[in-house]
């Protein structure tokens, strides 16, 4: 092989460790493809390749010797080929190491600027070293609380402070009448000296801004500039980045403002509590009770909601609530007014939803004191059926007389309900009707419009025994049709109703977490701040729940229900 680069000629034929990565990972391939001693130089002028290099006309290429045939004296023996003319000397390989102490003065600063986290604390205990510093040499005699001038001079001292150490080299040429030169970072602000501050000139000259609005102070990112944002923020009852920025440009000028603002106000705990989300987890896989097809409200979930006013018969207004059972398979709703939210009530309007809907397999609610209540008594129901109080009739309710009117809208509500469409509900007339909870509720019901008009004669009122059996054939009939348009239209769309992402896009909470406990108000700024203390797996690895440990104790609460604050 021949090249007339001696520089990549000597990397080839060097080893790889002396090389940088770039370069010796390429060596390595070489020396992999050919040996190191199979490569020779080549003068550049007799190199065939170097003519395609330069640019050669097909014309000139055809004639040229040097490109059919090659140099001369590669038809030679090799002791009269060209020979290598490089040579390093081997003292030159040799990596020498000088070490050089130097000794760095660094004045130490008249305030420790990194113990502070406030600005007005900062430029109070300022002001007050200046009164100092000012008493010992004579020129000062001020005494008592703090006026607005010694304030105004720890401002300036602290901003000609930031100045100094940031832009050293542009106030320095500045002072001596000199131009800054463009590669300084500041040079298209066109800074200039007023009162030995550094100012942005700009462009606004003639329009009706205040003086400090048109020729703002130069502040650089620093300490003291993050606490000038941060006290403006706190100024302004905590303002976004936009606003917070636009006050501060009323005095000061910091580059790429958006980007120091919006680093600052991230540490800002008020904000961090407002602006929190909720701990994100995979969806879980839905249960057994939801994709199982049975009849419905075999599976319910049951909660409050409400109040609600409702006028009794006496024209007095009351406040009510509204007991919801939704069916976990067809999500049918049934709806139960009470007058309160107490165990009594809440027994009372599940032995009125029991009598209409029929027994119930499983229940479900969340952690509320009525539920837990009730289930304890539900618990002992078998040991005390027998006894005589449960064989007296039902009497209702306490509320009952006075809720004729109210029951009427609660059942147009049920109804309007569990007529909204669960499947898609297509645009086209020949397209057959979405599919809703009242097609198990009533099924073959002429509302329901789910009936082939080949089955409308079995809706006469004669009931001797063949109308008997074809109506219950075509009951049978009809459900299996609903539970076939169930599966395919619902629940095969239930593995796209949410959005089951990439689990490396969720972080799962742990333990010494700082989160913010969702509570019963809507302010987060009056939800407890915690601790996690415990996390507890869900059946694929996820965390699910976990206990937090918060000023009131410890509680278990679900992932939906914390807000990471990443302190």
């Amino acid at each position: 092989m021949w090249t007339d680069s001696e520089i990549c000629l000597h990397w080839i034929t060097s080893s790889d460790t002396e090389w940088k990565q770039f370069v010796s990972n390429r060596v390595v391939e070489i020396q992999d493809c050919v040996v190191p001693d199979r490569w020779f130089h080549c003068p550049g002028l007799e190199n065939p390749a170097d003519r395609l290099t330069r640019g050669v006309s097909a014309v000139s290429l055809k004639s040229d010797d040097l490109w059919w045939s090659g140099p001369r004296w590669l038809k030679s023996p090799r002791y009269d080929w060209p020979q290598q003319k490089f040579r390093v000397p081997d003292e030159y390989m040799q990596e020498k190491r000088i070490v050089v102490h130097t000794a760095i003065v660094k004045d130490d600063p008249l305030i420790d600027i990194s113990r502070f986290s406030s600005l007005t604390r900062l430029l109070r205990v300022t002001a007050y070293v200046l009164r100092f510093l000012g008493k010992l040499g004579g020129k000062s005699t001020q005494t008592g609380p703090l006026v607005a001038t010694e304030i105004n001079e720890a401002e300036e001292f602290w901003v000609k402070q930031v100045q100094r150490e940031h832009f050293d080299f542009e106030i320095t040429r500045l002072n001596r009448g000199q131009q800054i030169p463009a590669v300084s970072r500041i040079w298209s602000l066109t800074p200039y000296l007023q009162e030995g501050l550094l100012c942005v000139k700009g462009r606004l000259e003639q329009s009706e801004l205040t003086q400090e609005e048109k020729h703002p102070i130069l502040l650089p990112r620093s300490k003291y500039t993050d606490l000038l944002i941060l006290h403006e923020h706190n100024r302004g009852f905590h303002l976004d980045v936009i606003a917070t920025l636009s006050r501060l440009r009323e005095r000061f000028w910091i580059p790429k403002g958006r980007q120091s603002v919006k680093s600052v106000l991230k540490s800002c705990l008020v904000c961090r509590k407002y602006s929190a989300k909720p701990a994100r987890q995979q969806t879980g896989q839905l249960p057994q009770d939801r994709v199982v097809p049975c009849p419905p409200f075999t599976t319910v979930g049951t909660d409050f909601t409400g109040a609600i006013t409702v006028k009794t018969t006496g024209g007095a207004l009351q406040k009510m609530y509204i007991v919801l059972f939704t069916c976990a398979v067809t999500r049918a709703v049934h709806l139960e007014v009470v007058s309160n939210m107490s165990v009594k009530s809440f027994i009372m309007s599940l032995r009125r939803f029991l009598a209409r809907r029929g027994c119930v397999k499983v229940f479900y609610s969340d952690n509320a004191k009525t539920f837990r209540s009730s289930c304890e008594i539900l618990k002992g129901f078998k040991s005390i059926i027998r006894q005589p109080e449960l064989k007296r009739a039902y009497h209702g309710s306490l509320f009952q007389s006075d809720l004729h009117g109210g029951e009427v809208s609660e059942n147009e509500i049920e109804s309007v309900i569990n007529n909204r469409p669960i499947t898609y509900d297509s645009d086209e007339l020949d397209e057959p009707r979405a599919l809703t909870s009242s097609h198990f509720l009533l099924p073959g019901h002429r509302n329901t419009g789910f009936v082939p008009e080949y089955f409308l004669d079995l809706f006469v009122s004669a009931s001797d025994r063949v109308t008997l059996s074809r109506r219950k054939l075509f009951q049978t009939k009809l459900l299996k049709q609903l539970w076939v348009k169930w599966k395919e239209q619902y629940l095969l769309m239930l593995k796209s109703a949410h959005n089951l992402a990439n689990t490396s896009s969720y972080n799962n909470l742990k333990i010494g977490d700082v989160v913010l406990v969702e509570g019963a108000s809507k302010s987060k700024l009056l939800w407890e701040m915690g601790v996690i203390h415990e996390v507890i797996m869900g059946r694929h690895g996820f965390v699910r729940a976990c206990v937090v440990k918060t000023s009131k104790g410890k509680r278990r609460r679900a992932v939906q229900l914390m807000y990471p604050l990443e302190i």
